[in-house]
């Protein structure tokens, strides 16, 4: 059977080496794979619980399609995180299950991937059982995750071969050409998708410059409206007086001039308790001692002026003056408050000595030193300029474009603002390390440091080199280096030469005596020959470790021969 030989063994497992990328693919993803959809015909895909019963239904699916098709049937069982093959190979005159599990099982098959051979159903179902078991108990809580509940259920995607003949030349012509037709789709796939992701780049950089010219402009706009709106209510205060005020100051004085001014021929019944010059005429008389208002007004009877004295109410005059003094508190009170939300509304600006524009004091760049003023764009543009021509130190623009000027700015220039100047530059497109072998820093390039495993340090009389993960500083650097320890742990088993558990993988070393070691793992159990590495058992029961001890070293060697140094030859 080609299944047991282990030259299939490793066909199956070549295309391993070949796949780098650790990516998941699911079993339809893997299927459009020109090699597998022409050589795999898909059934079926069945669905349900990771138990005897689910098993025992697949099986007898693939059964059922061999005897169909008359060929060799395949269900793939994937219960994440594990996926098992199963064959159902038609080998006359008996009919085989083949499960291939590419993980290592103790106990079974500890070395690594490989076929199970069942003869029988109940066999291959036992079998699965126990591999793809889980624990009930999990799921009994009902605050599980999803992701728990998928432990209980696994999926089977039934294949049988496709009918043709696969060993001759035209059927691989035709894959090749398949998967080189999908290989050049996908590439004209990803050059669209590239020249598409650049033209959104360019027109997001292109919207946010226009989102910021935008920005600007509006601010710009806002505060002249704000500095018109605020000249032209101060205007318009000072202009006009405030409209209640106004009103009631002209209804007085209009009220007192037609009281002053009223005609002798009047008549003393024509006016009524509703018209103001027939009540506020008193007042002038009570301001006037002299009389004089009296003598304009016309001799009357005075009984004609005692009709007329019930119909006036000596009470409106104080009235009117306690309104207009209110009114007058009002006003004045609306102004202060007019005045204070001017002050807030209103920003004071001031005018930059490079662009000439006026802009508002939120915007103010200063120079240290000098205390020159500049918009913050301005300021933004000398320091980029500036740091494109390499200059330093980076002095104030006002003072240099004045020659006469002696600018405090640029006298400045210490080592270590400089230096400071320096690491913030080098910054942009390195990075510092320091050495753990000689303990001084230096600078790398950022891009090659994010490339690099293993830094090498620059120094004279160091060129130590170390792990970047790790940081552990290698005494051999043509060694193979692992940060968990595994490849060191490796050549110091190969340089004493230990042995290796079969069972766990443990390393171990004879201190003297017999070959026959017993280890000491918890769960191992595991008794091997440590001459020739093989398993005696695996059980702590005396008596069938001392037959095994037997069988096994009647043809292996149970003591090494070293020779009597005391004994010349």
């Amino acid at each position: 059977m080609c299944v047991t030989v282990v030259q299939c063994l490793k066909d199956t497992l070549a295309i391993c080496s070949s796949w780098s990328t650790s990516a998941h693919l699911d079993v339809e993803d893997i299927l459009q794979a020109p090699i597998f959809c022409q050589s795999l015909c898909h059934i079926c895909t069945d669905f349900g619980a990771s138990d005897a019963r689910t098993f025992t239904q697949l099986l007898h699916r693939i059964q059922e399609t061999s005897m169909t098709h008359q060929r060799s049937s395949c269900v793939v069982i994937t219960r994440p995180p594990e996926i098992i093959a199963c064959f159902y190979l038609i080998c006359p005159p008996y009919n085989v299950y083949a499960i291939f599990d590419s993980h290592p099982r103790p106990g079974v098959h500890p070395d690594g991937a490989a076929f199970v051979i069942n003869s029988s159903t109940e066999a291959a179902v036992d079998y699965l059982s126990e591999l793809l078991r889980y624990d009930r108990e999990l799921l009994a809580d009902k605050d599980v995750q999803w992701q728990a509940q998928l432990l209980s259920q696994v999926s089977g995607h039934v294949f049988v071969a496709s009918d043709g003949a696969h060993d001759n030349a035209q059927y691989w012509k035709s894959a090749t050409m398949d998967a080189s037709l999908k290989w050049l789709a996908v590439q004209s796939e990803f050059a669209a998708f590239k020249a598409s992701s650049q033209v959104l780049t360019d027109e997001v950089t292109a919207l946010r410059r226009t989102v910021e010219r935008l920005e600007h402009d509006a601010r710009a706009a806002a505060a002249a409206a704000r500095r018109k709106s605020a000249r032209t209510t101060e205007a318009q205060r000072k202009d006009h007086p405030s409209g209640l005020v106004s009103a009631l100051w002209q209804q007085g004085t209009h009220a007192f001039g037609f009281a002053s001014s009223r005609p002798s021929s009047t008549a003393p019944g024509s006016s009524s308790r509703g018209n103001p010059p027939a009540v506020i005429p008193q007042a002038p008389s009570s301001r006037s001692p002299t009389g004089s208002t009296s003598s304009a007004a016309p001799a009357t009877s005075r009984a004609a002026q005692k009709a007329r004295a019930p119909l006036a109410d000596p009470s409106p005059p104080d009235d009117f003056a306690v309104a207009l003094m209110h009114q007058r508190i009002y006003d004045e009170e609306d102004r202060r408050l007019a005045l204070e939300i001017q002050e807030l509304y209103y920003l004071p600006t001031f005018e930059c000595k490079v662009c000439l524009d006026e802009h508002s004091e939120e915007d103010v760049a200063e120079v240290d030193g000098c205390w020159h003023r500049m918009c913050r764009d301005c300021m933004r543009g000398h320091v980029t300029s500036q740091l494109d021509a390499r200059v330093y130190p980076i002095m104030c623009p006002i003072c240099t474009a004045d020659k006469d000027l002696d600018c405090p700015s640029g006298t400045r220039s210490h080592d270590e603002e400089y230096a400071k100047f320096i690491d913030l530059e080098m910054s942009t497109f390195s990075i510092s390390l320091t050495c753990f072998a000689c303990n001084n820093s230096f600078l790398v390039d950022r891009d090659e440091f994010s490339q690099e495993k293993l830094i090498t340090c620059p120094l004279p009389n160091c060129h130590k080199i170390w792990c970047k993960t790790c940081n552990q500083v290698l005494d051999d650097p043509k060694a193979e280096h692992t940060c968990d320890g595994s490849a060191e742990l490796k050549r110091l088993v190969e340089e004493k030469k230990w042995k290796f558990c079969p069972g766990c993988n443990t390393p171990a070393e004879k201190i003297s005596g017999c070959n026959h070691m017993t280890c000491l793992s918890p769960g191992c159990n595991v008794h091997f020959c440590y001459f020739c590495g093989a398993t005696v058992c695996r059980s702590n029961i005396a008596k069938e470790i001392t037959e095994a001890k037997q069988r096994h070293f009647s043809a292996c060697t149970i003591f090494d021969e070293i020779p009597d140094v005391a004994v010349p030859p």
